[in-house]
């Protein structure tokens, strides 16, 4: 059925295929059920720097204290649209992080961006499901096995990330 595209069971609601297959707390998952990440987008410095012009304090601690004088110096002057060229490659790397850091911590902290994802065994074969997880723990938006196989789940790979339990 998940491997030849025969959407048997499509038109069945998400929560109801969950709860059919015994997924527990589809509508409000729980911690010891399911696997929680919240994300962050990672942003280019130019992507950043269109809405915000303090950054550079970030990466103090990470370059010399001469370095970092120049970098806040350089800064300051300093426009997104003159670009970063002032920056050396692994300066740009340890902001962008660091700026995707604070994102997630923020994120974290305000209860948004988090997905739930909790797979069972059926048939020799592993069914997710993921669970877009509202500030108040509930569930907003699940996807099924049938999203996850037409690729549809949340592409994490570009984002900065914090899982558990």
């Amino acid at each position: 059925m998940w491997r030849t595209k025969r959407d048997e069971f499509r038109t069945i609601s998400p929560h109801d295929l969950a709860n059919v297959l015994g997924v527990p707390d589809s509508r409000r998952p729980t911690d010891s059920d399911w696997l929680f990440i919240h994300y962050a987008e990672k942003q280019t410095l130019e992507e950043y720097g269109e809405r915000f012009s303090e950054f550079v304090h970030l990466v103090e601690g990470m370059v010399s204290a001469k370095r970092f004088e120049e970098l806040a110096e350089k800064s300051e002057d300093h426009s997104s649209d003159d670009g970063f060229d002032f920056l050396s490659a692994k300066e740009r790397w340890n902001l962008e992080e660091a700026i995707a850091q604070e994102a997630l911590k923020s994120n974290i902290e305000n209860g948004i961006c988090c997905v739930a994802y909790h797979e069972i065994l059926a048939s020799r074969s592993k069914l997710r499901f993921e669970a877009y997880i509202e500030d108040d723990g509930a569930c907003g938006d699940l996807m099924t096995p049938y999203d996850y196989r037409d690729g549809k789940f949340k592409n994490l790979d570009t984002c900065a990330t914090k899982s558990w339990p």
